[in-house]
């Protein structure tokens, strides 16, 4: 695997995450987050599940929800929930 030249550390994009999905990032830190992720498998599964995370909230507030809808919502947000623990408990403490 190449060696991640952005700048952007995994914990960084992590706390950084919605605000690059909702575009609120600056251009160059959009391009940074947006590397990291290209070359970050971690980072990017994270980024996916949080994106189909928050699909499925919008479109649940455009119309109501079917029964699959809300399995697949609350499968999602147990993932994602998963997904960060999983990670955080792979994170060594510092201190």
């Amino acid at each position: 695997m190449a060696a991640d030249t952005s700048g952007v550390d995994c914990e960084e994009m992590a706390e950084r995450l919605i605000d690059l999905l909702e575009g609120e990032l600056p251009a160059a830190e959009h391009q940074r987050a947006a590397e990291h992720i290209r070359r970050c498998p971690c980072c990017a599964a994270m980024k996916s599940s949080f994106q189909g995370v928050r699909d499925l909230v919008r479109r649940s507030m455009e119309e109501p929800l079917s029964e699959t809808q809300r399995a697949d919502l609350a499968r999602a947000v147990l993932d994602a929930l998963a997904d960060e623990g999983a990670r955080g408990s792979a994170t060594p403490a510092r201190g």
